[in-house]
């Protein structure tokens, strides 16, 4: 999906079935000009890699995860990292219980809030090693 995506703006994915898909790792890396992406209908309770899924999304402001099953993901590494743009994100439906790696998951994030980064970092076991090489260091 990321190759290439440099020029996309808008994506409208609402129709996409995503129900068999185990892996959304690096799914829009690299989409610097994405303005708006629509997941509502993603399906991702098979999912246990989004890793770098929005790394280097440069022009997103928002985005609706709020229909995302999170409960089988293992690996968030990256996940909004460079997202320079994103001024507003609810992870609060996010089940991180069996995730093992977070690391820079919210680096260069410089619009997005501290405290819902905060807010959200404060349930993880990762929180130390974000503070320390993440951007809020």
């Amino acid at each position: 999906m990321s190759a290439g995506c440099w020029a996309l703006e808008e994506l409208d994915l609402s129709s996409f079935d995503t129900t068999n898909v185990q892996g959304m790792g690096r799914m829009f890396t690299n989409c610097s000009n994405l303005k708006s992406v629509n997941l509502s209908s993603f399906d991702t309770s098979k999912v246990t890699n989004m890793g770098y899924m929005f790394y280097y999304c440069s022009s997103l402001e928002a985005l609706n995860l709020n229909n995302f099953d999170t409960s089988n993901v293992t690996g968030m590494e990256y996940m909004f990292s460079n997202c320079s743009s994103l001024k507003s994100l609810d992870l609060s439906s996010f089940d991180t219980s069996n995730v093992k790696n977070m690391d820079h998951m919210f680096t260069s994030c410089s619009r997005l809030a501290v405290n819902v980064i905060l807010r959200y970092m404060t349930y993880m076991k990762f929180l130390k090693k974000q503070m320390v090489y993440g951007q809020y260091s």
